[in-house]
């Protein structure tokens, strides 16, 4: 669902949940978060049967607000640069196919 023109669909998403966190080390446990997801999008027609899709998504992770390190593994080391989360950024195109 969404908001259509002419040929175009438009749609926002927004789902929220935990991420879980779990890196290699053996002695640091997994830690879970609250986490965010917002999401722009477009269908859009080019016939009757046959479509693109385009689609952008932010996910958002809570990380706390000290800036200080947050979780250490084998790759190093994720750090939260002085604010409360983590962005991220996804960006995705697709073909529509109606059978």
């Amino acid at each position: 669902m969404g908001v259509e023109r002419d040929r175009t669909i438009w749609y926002t998403s927004l789902s929220l949940g935990t991420t879980r966190f779990n890196p290699d080390d053996e002695d640091s446990g997994e830690d879970w978060r609250f986490s965010m997801m917002f999401g722009l999008g477009a269908k859009y027609s080019l016939t009757k049967r046959l479509g693109l899709r385009f689609q952008a998504r932010f996910p958002w992770t809570y990380m706390g607000g000290d800036g200080s390190e947050i979780i250490c593994g084998e790759i190093g080391c994720m750090k939260s640069s002085g604010g409360l989360g983590l962005w991220q950024f996804d960006l995705s195109v697709g073909v529509v196919i109606a059978l």
